[in-house]
């Protein structure tokens, strides 16, 4: 026997239902696994912008902390490449949650211009994977912000800790 995956009488043994139970998994639906993951991620993502700030303040304080006053930092290359990563990366993500920002607007715009349009757009979207609703740009940008929010102050804990080492020799 031939399984069609479009129709919806599948053989007892292959129902989500029975999967679902003999699996002890938590969800009764794909709809329900997909939101948990939608959740987590947004828990996630959020994390790293809370750590990611947390990380660039205690790098920020280490180096006062540590060399004392604006001069010592200043004759430390070590210590003002640190304190410049982190302060390009907020500036980077400052400018870019603003576009981001502004491209959100623009697309909220876009979809309560034309709501036949955004439903058939919908309908469109179930059927093959994309960005909708977002858009590849919107995308794109989120995913260089989060690479910003981890990488910045993860380079500049590290030239904070070689300008610590180099100068205690």
């Amino acid at each position: 026997m031939t399984h069609d995956p479009h129709t919806t009488s599948l053989p007892s043994d292959h129902k989500p239902e029975a999967a679902t139970q003999r699996l002890g998994w938590s969800y009764s639906n794909a709809g329900d696994a997909q939101k948990d993951l939608q959740k987590d991620y947004e828990y996630w993502t959020g994390k790293l912008t809370d750590l990611s700030f947390q990380l660039s303040l205690a790098i920020i304080g280490a180096n006062w902390a540590a060399f004392g006053n604006l001069e010592k930092i200043l004759h430390n290359p070590w210590a003002k490449a640190s304190l410049a990563s982190i302060i390009l990366g907020i500036a980077i993500n400052l400018l870019g949650t603003k576009h981001l920002g502004e491209l959100l607007d623009k697309r909220l715009g876009y979809a309560k211009a034309d709501p036949g349009r955004w439903e058939k757009e919908y309908v469109a979207a179930c059927r093959a994977p994309g960005h909708w609703p977002f858009t590849a740009k919107t995308d794109d940008l989120a995913r260089f912000l989060r690479d910003v929010k981890t990488w910045a102050p993860l380079v500049a804990g590290a030239l904070f800790l070689i300008g610590l080492f180099a100068t205690q020799g």
